[in-house]
């Protein structure tokens, strides 16, 4: 046999077997092959401040495991009535994937457990909690999503905040004419690596078995590919320091912009995994090989976070000390999928941060429909 018969039998082998496998488990175990599919419903966004903008009237089935549904204000929620409906109480919640419902179907989100709660309550108002969330988001958009909202017309502003919010944010300018935010153009890898999900069940299959293993030894930066970001969590330094003082800053901007408009606003602070306790923080260290603090589990960025919004009369919702009431391995998204998530809740975390919501800021969103 010639040298190159030598090379090309085996590759004809191999690529029968790869035919063959794929139609097998085409047959057998088929793949959502739209599980990670964000550009079905998202598109880049032409404003300075933020990566992408959700598109009207979009959507995708099986995003995550769930049907996504933009409506035609390009929000992921039901048809908003607007001008704002009579005997309406409405409240605008903004946030990031959490609150846009990462691998959970709308309804299941922690706000609209909020909004059933709210109106399952005997009084003559009507409760309406819109989404705001954007996955990716964090608070230069929160920021211009509200200077933008009023048609909404919003009576309470919950800002979703999840510690890879906290971040050294840079100066800004509310000017539109701003450059445009520039998302640099994916490798290669990324990009074989997105066609092939999209194209083979065979390897999406391989891809969601192994990825874990491959955070776990470190060949998948956790970090850079998840686009996590736990500084939060880190050793005390003059740079964390400084990062939590440009949180502030920007939290304050926001809270002045919803003043000067008449709005209120309140917060809303989900926990990372990680926090809940020892053997957590010990999976992720492992699991994602993360560089995690001692100090992860002292709950400091809630105790700070609880300062800022006291100081400033600014309802709060901790949801640290009711996540550590229940079991950590209920809260956290899971699915065939997605192994290990430490930022976004599962259904059963959603509901448990929405009753603690009903529990903290029932009361006041109730008075305050009353007046």
């Amino acid at each position: 046999m010639s040298w190159y018969g030598r090379i090309l039998v085996p590759l004809l082998s191999l690529l029968i077997s790869l035919i063959l496998a794929e139609l097998a488990v085409r047959m057998v175990l088929p793949q959502n092959t739209d599980f990670y599919d964000y550009g079905q419903f998202a598109r880049p966004s032409g404003l300075p401040w933020q990566e992408a903008e959700l598109i009207p009237n979009a959507g995708n089935p099986g995003y995550t495991g769930v049907s996504v549904e933009i409506n035609s204000l390009a929000l992921r929620d039901r048809e908003i009535g607007v001008p704002k409906p009579p005997d309406t109480y409405r409240i605008l919640t903004i946030g990031d994937s959490v609150t846009f419902g990462y691998g959970v179907e709308l309804d299941e989100i922690y706000f609209k457990v909020f909004e059933r709660k709210l109106n399952e309550s005997p009084n003559n108002t009507r409760f309406e909690v819109v989404n705001g969330g954007l996955i990716a988001a964090a608070l230069e958009y929160h920021y211009h999503f509200l200077r933008l909202a009023d048609e909404l017309e919003p009576d309470l502003v919950l800002i979703g905040l999840v510690l890879n919010d906290i971040k050294a944010y840079a100066d800004f300018a509310v000017a539109t004419d701003q450059p445009v935010f520039e998302v640099p153009a994916p490798s290669v890898v990324r990009q074989i690596n997105a066609f092939m999900q999209k194209n083979f069940h065979l390897y999406q299959l391989v891809y969601s078995s192994l990825k874990g293993i491959l955070y776990g030894i470190g060949v998948l930066d956790a970090n850079d590919l998840l686009g996590y970001n736990f500084v939060a969590l880190a050793e005390p330094s003059d740079e964390l320091e400084h990062t939590w003082e440009r949180t502030f800053w920007m939290l304050d901007n926001i809270n002045a912009l919803a003043l000067g408009k008449g709005y209120k606003i309140a917060l809303v602070v989900f926990p990372l995994e990680m926090q809940l306790n020892e053997t957590t923080l010990q999976q992720y260290r492992e699991s994602l090989g993360l560089k995690l603090a001692d100090t992860a589990l002292s709950g400091d960025p809630q105790v700070r976070l609880r300062s800022f919004a006291e100081s400033r009369n600014i309802p709060i919702v901790d949801l640290l000390p009711v996540f550590r009431g229940e079991q950590a391995e209920k809260l956290y998204l899971r699915n065939k999928s997605i192994s290990a998530d430490p930022v976004h809740p599962s259904v059963y975390g959603h509901q448990v941060a929405g009753e603690e919501m009903y529990r903290v800021l029932g009361p006041l969103v109730e008075t305050a429909a009353a007046e």
